[in-house]
């Protein structure tokens, strides 16, 4: 999204308001692709909705690539970001599921995707460097290997799964439950409204004072590290059985 925000306004010579309702209309669609992508998790079939999102991705992110162009850029920007969130649920919902036989298989699957990301944030300040298609290129080629890998390494869940346990699930969420998770989303709400700020104003900020989009990614790349490197320790603070 940094990376984003600098094509839009340093290349394409639009303005950062502009920038920001191309990167609400990006996160609009994947706050809905996230509902969309739970609902179905939990209503349809598993794999499928995994191999939609995916190609959903891979198509818009391969147009992306040959054709950067202003209008159509927000559009696939756009679908982009519905199939991603659709993908985030899914698998997050994957994990979640296959936490019953495994504790730590969501935490493990959290700070693996920080190392995947802090990789990526390094290379795509190298690759912006050098042209905006690479960047969208490499980035199809990665989620047609993700691809490859649910194909071929997860499982479908929609046998082990049944409308009995979806029933005691809505039967637990009693006021108090109801409370926390509502404390929860303002809280990630409030995070987020922060954290977006390095995704559009600063990155123009910092490269308007002399810093190149290398040097900024390897922010990202240092934040990575820290999450990962704190992580065993963050653990450690929370009881087993939550």
């Amino acid at each position: 999204m940094p990376v984003t925000t600098l094509y839009i306004h340093n290349v394409l010579h639009m303005s950062l308001v502009i920038a920001g309702y191309t990167l609400l209309l990006f996160s609009g669609a994947m706050a809905l692709g996230n509902f969309v992508g739970g609902r179905l998790f939990d209503k349809w079939r598993t794999k499928p909705l995994m191999y939609i999102s995916t190609v959903t991705i891979i198509i818009s992110l391969f147009l992306l690539a040959l054709y950067p162009y202003w209008p159509l850029y927000p559009i696939l920007l756009t679908m982009y970001g519905a199939g991603l969130g659709i993908l985030n649920a899914s698998i997050n919902s994957y994990l979640a599921f296959l936490q019953k036989s495994d504790a730590n298989i969501f935490n493990n699957g959290y700070w693996t995707a920080n190392i995947g990301m802090g990789l990526a944030t390094f290379l795509s300040g190298i690759l912006f460097s050098i042209n905006i298609q690479l960047v969208f290129g490499s980035s199809a080629v990665l989620f047609l290997l993700a691809l490859f890998i649910i194909k071929s390494q997860f499982v479908s869940t929609d046998a082990l799964r049944s409308s009995d346990t979806e029933n005691s699930f809505h039967n637990s969420l009693n006021k108090r439950t109801l409370g926390y998770i509502s404390l929860l989303s303002l809280t990630m709400i409030i995070i987020w409204v922060c954290y977006e700020q390095w995704n559009s104003n600063v990155s123009v900020l910092m490269t308007n004072n002399g810093i190149s989009v290398k040097k900024y990614s390897i922010l990202f790349t240092i934040s990575t590290v820290e999450i990962v490197a704190f992580q065993p320790f963050i653990i450690r603070l929370f009881p087993k059985n939550v």
